[in-house]
């Protein structure tokens, strides 16, 4: 992800010393986790991540939510999303997709900019060399990868200042069957979700799903592999079945 060119690569390798708030934590004048965040990260009406709402930038801001260094009171702050509802897949249904194979639909209507649920793993050593071994092990066992890397870019730089690794079948030995359903979601080339990096009490961030737009309950809810890998289309990839009029192909080899 490309964030805007205010963001300075120290930011995202420094841990998040906390606020001192005893209100909701709403104004970036009073708190220091929505200072760091460079404005509110929170619609206060809907919980809805505000950068996020249409229209919405190109670039983005990261999102610091409050933490457990936090003076404020966890039941009235406005800041910590994610954290509260980070075990939460209510929102999802696992199921069978077709030829794509397991995917998961929306168990009701989801708004636009809503928090769906966090990508569930284990996190690996940002190393690629690490990260494409471990694809090419479950591409040979399962002809799928559940492997996300999120590469973190600040001032047009070509090498990412962050990048995160998360395992989504790191417990799995046979069939990805016993999958979190968290790591069940299709790509598209038009998806109707993305990812966040969420930070709360470490520099290394949630890996959390948003929505794009509004969505219907029963409808199959996607995000786009390319978008925060910084991977180029290859041939070469696994085919890509997504259907839409913007198709690029193929797929990643690294989600």
């Amino acid at each position: 992800m490309q964030y805007n060119h205010t963001v300075r690569e120290e930011l995202l390798q420094k841990l998040n010393p906390g606020c001192k708030c005893e209100g909701s934590c709403i104004d970036k004048h009073v708190c220091a986790c929505i200072a760091r965040s460079q404005g509110c990260n929170y619609d206060v009406a809907d919980n809805s991540l505000l950068q996020l709402q249409s229209p919405r930038s190109t670039s983005y801001r990261p999102v610091f939510e409050c933490n457990s260094r936090c003076s404020c009171r966890r039941e009235t702050c406005r800041n910590r999303v994610v954290q509260i509802r980070c075990h939460d897949t209510s929102a999802i249904i696992p199921c069978t997709t077709g030829s794509k194979g397991v995917g998961a639909v929306a168990s009701r209507s989801i708004r636009e900019a809503e928090f769906v649920c966090v990508y569930y793993g284990q996190y690996m050593i940002p190393h690629v060399d690490n990260a494409r071994a471990r694809a090419a092990e479950q591409l040979a066992r399962w002809n799928h990868v559940y492997v996300m890397v999120v590469n973190e870019f600040v001032n047009s730089s070509r090498l990412p200042a962050f990048t995160t690794v998360v395992d989504g079948a790191y417990n799995v030995t046979d069939s990805p069957t016993s999958l979190n359903p968290t790591c069940c979601f299709n790509h598209s080339c038009e998806p109707n979700m993305t990812i966040m990096p969420i930070r709360v009490d470490t520099m290394m961030p949630v890996l959390a799903l948003f929505t794009l737009r509004d969505i219907r309950p029963h409808e199959e809810l996607t995000y786009n592999y390319f978008e925060k890998s910084g991977e180029i289309v290859q041939e070469a990839g696994k085919e890509c079945l997504c259907g839409t009029s913007s198709c690029v192909g193929h797929l990643p080899f690294c989600i």
